[in-house]
């Protein structure tokens, strides 16, 4: 019986602590601009698993900006982009919740 009830307990805890393991990290998107003036009615929206966590991201002014979001280890994350007056402006870069980068463009 001793033997049993271990077994159940470790089995009951066994989801919790895969939980933890795989829990969600935040992420990063950066958004830079190379003359400085914003991306002039650019933006992206930063898709998780086909879900939109990020809907519009921009900035109107500087040099760059960044906004968090959301996603789990192999995740798949997309991003949609708007045009806007000078895309060749436009650079971004994403990392992990280590620091890690995990795209760029």
């Amino acid at each position: 019986m001793k033997k049993f009830t271990r077994n159940l307990i470790v089995l009951l805890l066994t989801p919790f602590f895969m939980n933890a393991v795989y829990s969600q990290c935040e992420h990063t998107f950066y958004g830079y601009d190379s003359y400085g003036d914003g991306w002039n009615g650019a933006s992206v929206d930063i898709y998780v698993n086909g879900t939109v966590e990020v809907e519009g991201f921009t900035f109107t002014s500087g040099s760059s900006s960044s906004t968090t979001f959301e996603a789990d280890l192999n995740d798949e994350i997309t991003l949609a982009w708007g045009s806007g007056s000078w895309n060749s402006e436009i650079t971004w870069a994403m990392e992990d919740n280590n620091g890690n980068s995990i795209g760029s463009g």
